[in-house]
């Protein structure tokens, strides 16, 4: 039970920060090419 809970968690945490970090790395990665 555990173990699903913590995948679960994961699975939101993932969810949430990944479109953050994709815009947080496209901006980097324009302010590197310009």
């Amino acid at each position: 039970m555990i173990t699903l809970m913590s995948a679960v968690l994961v699975a939101a945490l993932l969810a949430l920060a990944g479109p953050a970090l994709e815009s947080m790395f496209n901006q980097a990665m324009d302010t590197v090419g310009s």
